[in-house]
């Protein structure tokens, strides 16, 4: 499994969308703390789409389809004249491309390019029943607070160095080099689908 990740041009929501509705009813009400429909997903992603403060970053599978993104929401915050800079950071990735180290890899580029931003804190909410989101929050050094009724974990990042917005850059060339490969051997599966299926009928007419 490749671990190469990309930040999506808003044009591409389309699939992050897609990516959601594939999510089981559980891991609907794990990632946005509520029952959803597909409507609503559609109504949520276009928000998103139009929101320049959210950025979405995905991993693509074999079949260049989406099956693990994170979601960064950035806020502003001034308190007593000191601005800070969060990140709200929700992750999602289909069942059956799960313990294959995916959302480690997307949330280390989420880091990545949170400290790209000049983000100071990255944070995240979940419901104490979500148990791999409270270990992979606590797996990266987040802090996890909270009662019965919902956790919320947070993690200072240091400032970017001086190479930190050129290696967020340079993950995007790794990601384009994956997603040819990935799509090239996708569109070549399809043509020996249509060929094995073809080759019969040409038999049949000799």
């Amino acid at each position: 499994m490749s671990v190469a990740t990309r930040i999506l041009l808003p044009s591409e929501y389309d699939g992050y969308a897609a990516h959601l509705k594939k999510l089981t009813d559980d891991d609907r009400y794990n990632r946005f703390i509520g029952l959803i429909t597909d409507e609503w997903i559609d109504s949520y992603v276009e928000r998103v789409r139009k929101n320049a403060n959210d950025a979405v970053i995905a991993h693509y599978d074999m079949n260049a389809e989406i099956d693990g993104a994170v979601q960064l929401s950035l806020i502003e915050y001034v308190v007593s004249g000191v601005k800070e800079k969060i990140a709200e950071l929700s992750i999602s990735v289909l069942p059956e491309s799960r313990w294959q180290g995916i959302a480690g890899d997307l949330i280390d580029h989420a880091i990545l390019h949170a400290r790209s931003l000049y983000v100071d804190k990255l944070t995240t909410t979940c419901r104490p029943s979500n148990k791999r989101m409270i270990d992979l929050a606590r797996r990266i050094g987040m802090d996890v607070e909270g009662d019965f009724e919902e956790k919320n974990a947070g993690l200072p990042l240091p400032a970017p160095w001086i190479d930190t917005v050129a290696l967020d850059a340079f993950r995007q060339q790794i990601w384009e080099v994956d997603y040819v490969i990935k799509s090239t051997n996708e569109r070549m599966g399809r043509f020996f689908e249509v060929l094995t299926a073809f080759l019969p009928k040409l038999d049949s007419n000799k």
